[in-house]
């Protein structure tokens, strides 16, 4: 049964190793070579601990039946779903949705008027996701890797409502 709660600070290793298998399970097809880059993979796994231990308070874990399979993030008060993580074996299953239901209705409860979200350009699982959902496409950019040396694409998506 999948359940959402908030995360807790006994919760940053297990949000750290979904966000460690979902990012690797996906971006190694998205941006091909990057896991055999020159320290690419200890510069990921170092953000995405400094993820977990600075968005924790604001973080929501999918549970499957008492085990974390997914989570995301929002800063408090705004309308950006800044971080949506679901661990390749739980992809499917219900995580994505539920998480990204709840933070809608959390924006629309505080006034907000739209949401946005932001993922790899060729991430087509995601923006599938976000599309059901209700996002349409807004733009376009690049974002430079530090660890890999070239600019990564992605796109943003918007959703809007009343």
């Amino acid at each position: 049964m999948l359940i959402l709660r908030p995360a807790t600070e006994n919760d940053i290793p297990a949000i750290t190793a979904i966000s460690q298998n979902a990012f690797w399970s996906n971006f190694s097809a998205l941006e091909p070579g990057a896991g055999e880059h020159p320290g690419y993979r200890e510069l990921v796994r170092e953000r995405h601990q400094a993820e977990a231990r600075d968005l924790w308070p604001g973080i929501v874990i999918a549970e499957f039946d008492g085990l974390q399979g997914g989570w995301g993030a929002r800063l408090a008060g705004g309308n950006e779903i800044t971080e949506m993580w679901v661990h390749g074996g739980f992809q499917g299953k219900g995580a994505g949705t539920a998480l990204i239901s709840q933070f809608l209705g959390d924006i629309a409860r505080e006034g907000h008027r739209e949401a946005w979200i932001e993922t790899h350009l060729r991430n087509a699982g995601a923006i599938r996701l976000y599309q059901r959902m209700g996002f349409v496409p807004d733009h376009e950019r690049s974002h430079p890797s530090r660890g890999l040396g070239r600019d990564i694409p992605l796109i943003r998506l918007c959703r809007m409502w009343g």
